[in-house]
């Protein structure tokens, strides 16, 4: 009987000591998985959003999904693209900004965006690059030595690295490689 009683007593034992070790093991899982991963603390689905200054609307942002994190470097992330329109003092739209994905540094005042990144500005001019930089301080657009196209009514300009004010009016490329010249029946052929 008293054999019976230590076997019983070691066999309980020994499943409480697996259940502990198996409730132990998933919570390290648990853990190691949320720790690794950031989670927003807001998020946003089909958002607009305006920056304004002195009371005029200077910016107004599209976008599917915003989500903003909450970290040493506070940033918003736009996931699945956005489309920017910046406007004159007159509430005239200058130029449209549009990316497959963005970033946005909120102590910095400086947004990334990339992948299929396109600017029009009202003179019809697209910049197309992977890559380019929004500081909303120095109201500038820019890349670092990315190749960036600028296609004009009469040509197209392309190097790497660009600089321009944010209605992309005025603006200046660091290398230029090449100027396409565009002829008139080239534009005639392609228009008919």
């Amino acid at each position: 009987m008293f054999h019976k009683k230590t076997v019983q007593l070691f066999a309980a034992a020994l499943l409480s000591a697996c259940f502990f070790a198996s409730c132990e093991s998933d919570m390290e899982k648990i853990k190691m998985v949320t720790e690794n991963k950031k989670f927003p603390v807001e998020r946003g689905i089909k958002i607009e959003m305006t920056y304004t200054d002195s009371g005029i609307i200077r910016v107004k942002m599209l976008a599917p999904l915003i989500e903003r994190y909450q970290d040493e470097r506070p940033y918003t992330e736009m996931k699945k693209g956005l489309t920017c329109y910046f406007y004159n003092s007159n509430h005239e739209v200058e130029s449209m900004l549009k990316a497959r994905y963005a970033i946005r540094w909120e102590n910095e005042k400086l947004m990334e965006a990339r992948d299929s990144v396109i600017v029009i500005n009202t003179k019809g001019e697209t910049l197309t690059a992977e890559q380019i930089f929004w500081n909303e301080a120095t109201k500038k657009i820019y890349s670092k030595n990315k190749l960036v196209t600028i296609t004009q009514k009469d040509q197209i300009l392309y190097g790497y690295g660009f600089e321009s004010n944010e209605d992309f009016t005025r603006y200046k490329i660091f290398k230029l490689k090449g100027i396409i010249k565009l002829n008139e029946e080239t534009d005639a052929a392609t228009a008919k």
